[in-house]
């Protein structure tokens, strides 16, 4: 009943010589072909092929039948391997093989063999502990600073082509990949030890676990070396109170691939100056311990203090002070460094201690951000490290005391989450307490494609005027015409920008802050359809075109529409608060866009050639863009499409997942099947993306079809092959490019955040996607005074396996409760529940679903 009834044969390159039905009812005219609406059926069709090599120019054959449409490669067809795909009841192979479809089917569904997706689901769960023993591991350096303030420095341990730990002072992304003019600052190295050994053996990590506070140990046979490094202001401690941050316009200059107007530009010019010469200058502090751990022998400790770096790393030459321990660039006035031992000026700028059995001696040394005055430099010599230490510490943990707060039963999680909420506020720029923020992205400017999830991180955080603030930045840097573009050359961040705004009053339910900001939302919902009106005009099918990445792809990117989409429909949603009118009215023109993507994306799949799954049937693939018909990284067009270290990427970080993440697809319905299937396949190892996995978004559609084991095995692979293991700091890629990647960071948080707790419609899910280590015996999940869509959430599960319960006690904002909560409850041996209170329990599916919610509720699983 699924097969095509009806339709046409397209034979692309090769020739139809002719064709004929072999058994069943039914009729066939050139490459025409119709069958009754019952009955298996065979068809014959003789061909000449023109092109049956790998590569370019391939024979395509397609069989254009409605939604039942479905192309292959005609060198594909093998009878040893038929092309077979059961949900559109078709196989094909070459006329000897005279097997009926049920013969094939049955067949192959004898091997027992089961697709990627399904062997997931029924292999153990994946852990950290797996992934990072599969994944490839990493070092990445680390960034210090104030949070709000441009000022940072870069901290690295030495490594190839390096002689020497270093740190980088830096203006947010200022330099990074390419050297910049003005306000270039140079690097510095320093030493603790001997030197390069036949080993090495270093450990770091933050304070913590979580704060941006650096501690490496370096062991030097006997001499244990440990090191502390943070950022405070040259005289004040570190507060609340103290920090001032920069003016997001200045921050905005530093940005690396930044996309500024004319006027921009100016405004930067015109401020930069005046705008870093404010307040104290910003100073990394460093404190090294030298300890003999010989329990006979005396042994030196070797330094070498603070110096300018060149090529790799070699000692610039510079002047030392011996009575001061002020370096300086050679014959300059400034003070770039301030050293001392055990708390006396530094005498020379590489020397050796000897240490008793048990002794110490403590090298300090301060990097003011730029070099200061030898008056300034004096009175920096006398700063008290430790009690700037302490500030600096009260003053993360304070950050992390003002959001929602959430515990598992995995101690690395549990830091990650932490670490990466500070990681986003470090790089949050502008001038405290209320004006606007721009969420850096690393060395990377603002993009919101990227970061449009920070913003809403914050707001699931409880962080509501951070996300604001931060949605103020992008109203200030939306064009007269609506237009919205942080970064060079993109031009899906309009959309984004309304889902964001969406978002944010899906959280806070502020109309009158959303008055406050209507006019932006209609002039860049307006230029969304003007767009698409004179996309219309000219002959198209309404949709939009423009790049979306790196890639110089100007052309009509599903992801691009889907974004355009989901924004004009939480504009809708937003406007209908305040003019129900206006809103329905934009939503029929929302809805209308969301149908011409999905007519267009099921037109492609009917023309994506079909590829084969791991169980042996095949599957149809879609084009990232409407004028393909064939996924890039099947290069059938004999073009390079090689980027960011893969051969997939157009396809897959770019391409037609995120429709599905967009609400464009349903995550239940079949393309989402047949999209997830291939991709899976095709263009992911162990579920993750290659390179810049957490790009993707197929993460989340894993979680809403109710597909833990393959939302764990992107989770857990995604992030042990991006994270340095040792400080939680994200790169960018898998080949060490962008450090302190905040777009990707938010990713992995806010898919922690939704694995816990997600809005599904007018359900509220708690713990969707947790592993089931996370409810062995006596462990507990917590999370107090997150943000959902239905209010303020808190929750504690706990788990007494051995005892055979497992109890959660709920609660949420009463006015906004959800329809239904739904609380998976996934045993840690697989078990079901016996009996259940509090809510129906359904066995198959391990959840319990809560009713006319309250805004309280105790559930009891006993097993």
């Amino acid at each position: 009943q699924a097969s095509p009834r009806e339709g046409k044969l397209k034979t692309g390159n090769a020739r139809l010589k002719g064709s004929s039905v072999a058994s069943g009812d039914g009729k066939v005219d050139g490459d025409l072909f119709a069958f009754p609406a019952e009955g298996p059926s065979r068809t014959e069709w003789v061909l000449e092929p023109k092109n049956l090599n790998p590569g370019k120019d391939p024979d395509i054959i397609s069989v254009l039948a409605g939604d039942r449409s479905f192309t292959f490669f005609l060198r594909d067809v093998n009878p040893d391997r038929p092309i077979l795909i059961p949900s559109f009841g078709v196989a094909v192979t070459t006329a000897e093989d005279l097997r009926t479809y049920s013969e094939i089917l049955t067949e192959i569904q004898g091997e027992n063999r089961l697709t990627n997706l399904k062997q997931m689901a029924g292999e153990p769960e994946e852990s950290w502990a797996t992934a990072a023993r599969e994944s490839r591991k990493v070092t990445c350096q680390t960034w210090l600073g104030l949070s709000r303030d441009v000022r940072i420095f870069e901290v690295g341990i030495r490594g190839p082509m390096l002689y020497s730990d270093w740190i980088q002072p830096r203006f947010s992304g200022h330099g990074y990949f390419w050297e910049e003019e003005n306000y270039m600052l140079p690097r510095y190295g320093f030493v603790a030890g001997r030197g390069w050994a036949s080993s090495e053996k270093v450990k770091r990590r933050i304070d913590e676990g979580c704060l941006p506070i650096l501690h490496q140990e370096r062991i030097d046979d006997d001499i244990r070396y440990d090191s502390t490094l943070f950022t405070t202001f040259e005289k004040t401690p570190l507060s609340k109170k103290t920090l001032r941050g920069t003016h997001f316009r200045v921050a905005d200059g530093f940005f690396v691939c930044k996309q500024l107007s004319e006027g921009e530009q100016q405004q930067f010019n015109q401020m930069v100056d005046e705008e870093l010469a404010k307040g104290e200058e910003v100073v990394l502090c460093c404190r090294i311990v030298a300890k003999n751990t010989s329990n006979s022998v005396p042994r030196y400790a070797f330094f070498k203090t603070i110096h300018p770096h060149a090529v790799y790393g070699n000692p610039e030459p510079h002047d030392f002070d011996g009575a001061t321990g002020f370096s300086s660039a050679k014959d300059a006035d400034k003070v770039f460094g301030i050293s001392r031992l055990d708390g006396k000026p530094l005498g020379q700028p590489e020397i050796s201690v000897l240490l008793n059995p048990g002794e110490t001696v403590t090298l300090e040394f301060f990097l003011p951000h730029r070099p200061i005055s030898r008056e300034r430099a004096a009175t920096l010599a006398k700063l008290d490290l430790g009690k700037h230490l302490s500030a600096c510490r009260r003053f993360w943990r304070a950050r992390l005391k003002g959001a929602a707060h959430i515990q598992v039963p995995e101690r690395r999680i549990n830091e990650m989450v932490r670490a990466g909420l500070l990681h986003m506020d470090l790089v949050t720029y502008g001038i405290e307490p209320d004006k606007p923020l721009a969420p850096g992205n690393g060395t990377y400017s603002p993009v919101i494609s990227e970061l449009g999830v920070t913003v809403i991180y914050y707001d699931t955080m409880g962080l509501h005027d951070m996300a604001r603030r931060c949605i103020d930045y992008y109203i200030a840097r939306v064009q007269k015409d609506g237009f919205l573009q942080t970064f060079l050359g993109y031009m899906l961040e309009t959309g984004v920008f309304l889902w964001v705004i969406g978002e944010h009053f899906r959280y806070t339910r502020d109309t009158e802050w959303l008055g406050r900001i209507r006019e932006t939302i209609e002039k860049s919902a307006d230029y969304i359809l003007r767009l698409r009106k004179e996309n219309q005009q000219s002959g198209g099918c309404g949709l939009l075109g423009g790049k979306v990445a790196d890639p110089e792809d100007d052309e009509v990117i599903f992801m691009l529409n889907g974004f355009a989409y989901i924004g004009l429909s939480r504009a809708a949603e937003c406007l209908t608060a305040v003019d129900k009118a206006q809103g329905t009215s934009l939503q029929a023109a929302a809805e209308a866009i969301k149908q011409d993507i999905r007519a267009a994306y099921l037109e492609k799949q009917g023309k994506g050639p079909v590829i084969p799954l791991a169980d042996g049937t095949w599957c149809p693939t879609v084009a990232p863009w409407l004028s393909r018909d064939t996924p890039t990284s099947l290069f059938t067009d004999g073009e390079c499409w090689w980027t960011h270290g893969a051969a997939t990427l157009r396809d897959d970080l770019l391409g037609p997942q995120y429709l599905v993440y967009q609400e464009v697809l349903d995550p239940r319905e079949q393309a989402a099947d047949f999209l997830l299937n291939s991709q899976c396949e095709l263009m992911r190892s162990r579920n993750a993306s290659f390179s810049q996995p957490f790009l993707s978004r197929h993460q989340y559609a894993h979680l809403f079809r109710d597909e833990p084991e393959a939302f764990l095995k992107a989770y857990y692979n995604s992030t042990a092959a991006l994270v340095d293991r040792e400080t939680h700091t994200f790169w960018e890629h898998y080949y060490h490019e962008s450090p302190h990647k905040i777009g990707d960071e938010v990713q992995f948080l806010m898919q922690t955040r939704c694995m816990l707790y997600l809005e599904d419609g007018d359900e509220l899910h708690l713990l969707r996607g947790v592993p089931r280590a996370w409810l062995n015996n006596g462990k507990r999940i917590n999370v107090a005074g997150a943000a959902t869509y239905f209010g303020t959430l808190s929750f504690t599960v706990e788990s007494c396996a051995k005892e055979g319960l497992i109890t959660a006690e709920i609660t949420c904002t009463p006015d906004r409760a959800p329809k239904k909560i739904v609380v998976r409850l996934p045993h840690p041996e697989g078990l079901r529940a016996k009996t259940v209170t509090g809510g129906e329990y359904e066995a198959d599916r391990e959840r319990v679903t809560i009713t006319e919610f309250p805004g309280k509720a105790s559930i009891s699983a006993r097993f």
